[in-house]
């Protein structure tokens, strides 16, 4: 995509991290390594799996101006799903 103010390639990044009984400290770590990568994501979706319990989007770390925002299936199916 050109902008339109100075024809400079602009991105815009989405990142879908799926979960299952994740630890807490796993999920902050992939947090984390999402808001390092070159491209910064305007949204991240996280789908959690059917964990047991529920993954709480309270553990979840911000990204400055990224969108984290949670999905959850109630139970768990896999990775085709």
């Amino acid at each position: 995509m050109i902008g339109a103010a100075n024809n400079a390639p602009t991105a815009s990044v989405a990142v879908v991290l799926p979960v299952h009984n994740t630890a807490p400290t796993l999920l902050s770590e992939a947090i984390r390594s999402i808001s390092r990568q070159s491209f910064k994501p305007q949204e991240v979706i996280l789908v959690d799996d059917g964990s047991c319990p529920p993954v709480r989007m309270s553990d979840v770390p911000s990204i400055k101006n990224a969108a984290i925002r949670g999905i959850r299936l109630e139970r768990n199916r896999g990775p085709a799903y």
